[in-house]
């Protein structure tokens, strides 16, 4: 594990999550097996999270998958697949949520988010966020969209730097991975 945050910053125990339980229908095909620069999309994100300093990892809508866990409800969005997984935790949970579909996402990106104590998203994207002490009962139980989690956990909004908007963009269509792949040369 790469230590990129002093250790008096870090949490007692932080969790990666990767979000990997899309239906992908725009994309036409499962997108945590696509390939970006010869590697998967999931194991570039599973790799992401190794070099972060991150106690756990967890890949939610993936029960077969290494880290797999499976998602309590399938097909309802990330929203409602984050808060029945932090309804079987003991305690409040340390997170770093990650998408699957993000190839070009950095620790830039992700340390930036750690670096604030209350926790931090960016402006008009709701992945990746940092969440330090997530506690279910911040959560309304009609939760359904991701926004409710960012704004039940209180986490602060960051301004987006212009220079990682393609870093931080989703692949949702095979359009938006050739893109990528264009803007992001191997």
């Amino acid at each position: 594990m790469n230590n990129h945050q002093p250790e008096s910053a870090r949490p007692n125990f932080l969790t990666g999550i990767i979000l990997a339980g899309g239906q992908a229908r725009r994309m036409g095909r499962d997108k945590a097996e696509i390939l970006f620069h010869g590697k998967s999309l999931l194991d570039r994100a599973t790799d992401l999270l190794r070099s972060l300093p991150v106690d756990d990892i967890i890949v939610l809508g993936r029960e077969g998958a290494e880290h797999g866990v499976a998602d309590e409800t399938p097909h309802l969005g990330p929203a409602r697949a984050i808060k029945a997984w932090l309804e079987r935790q003991p305690r409040p949970a340390h997170l770093i949520v990650i998408p699957v579909d993000m190839p070009a996402l950095g620790h830039d990106q992700l340390n930036r988010l750690l670096a604030q104590p209350g926790g931090a998203y960016y402006h008009d994207l709701y992945l990746p966020f940092y969440a330090p002490n997530a506690q279910i009962n911040r959560l309304k139980d009609d939760l359904v969209r991701m926004r409710d989690i960012l704004s039940g956990f209180q986490l602060t909004e960051l301004k987006t730097p212009s220079e990682w908007r393609a870093a931080l963009m989703n692949v949702n269509t095979p359009e938006d991975l050739h893109t990528l792949e264009q803007t992001f040369p191997e």
